[in-house]
């Protein structure tokens, strides 16, 4: 993927003085890893100048949000999916036409970004960020609904689906 082609970079590191400097670098909002206080995350834009090299960077495919700037987000919800060739654009129409306008119903839902992309760390090719204003949203009636459509359930049986691997940030 050439450098032109990047809309979006998901950077993380692991310490705390990198993380200082990466926000400083990338003027971004850092997330700490609820499951590991050694993981330190933001999303920013490719021109951003990280110094360190990107966890994932990729073109956005679905871009939702609810009309609050998601840099206000308490927290971060990243899903990296491995999917396989021939089933991305079925997933990408899904989540934007049906699942990501279910969830910004929610006032505490601010964004859910879907990126094409490559991972440094695993074979993943979709990395999903849902944005928001704090942990409200995750027991919400818009998340279960979300949850509960015909097509999520189609999704669900499939084993890449259920693989993905998920990982929750606190704004730090």
């Amino acid at each position: 993927m050439s450098p032109r082609d990047i809309d979006l970079v998901f950077t993380t590191v692991r310490n705390l003085s990198e993380a200082h400097e990466l926000a400083a670098a990338t003027s971004s909002v850092l997330y700490q890893a609820a499951d590991d206080a050694q993981t330190w995350a933001c999303v920013h834009p490719p021109s951003s100048g990280s110094p360190f090299p990107p966890a994932f960077t990729g073109q956005l495919a679905v871009d939702v949000s609810n009309d609050v700037d998601p840099s206000s987000a308490s927290m971060l919800v990243t899903l990296h999916y491995t999917i396989p060739e021939g089933r991305a654009a079925d997933f990408e129409a899904w989540f934007s036409d049906e699942h990501a306008q279910i969830l910004v119903e929610e006032p505490a839902w601010l964004s859910v970004r879907v990126v094409r992309g490559e991972s440094r760390d695993d074979h993943s090719t979709h990395l999903v960020v849902h944005e928001l204003a704090d942990a409200s949203a995750l027991s919400s009636a818009a998340l279960h609904r979300a949850r509960e459509t015909p097509d999520r359930a189609r999704f669900a049986e499939l084993d890449w689906f259920r693989g993905a691997r998920t990982r929750q940030y606190a704004r730090a």
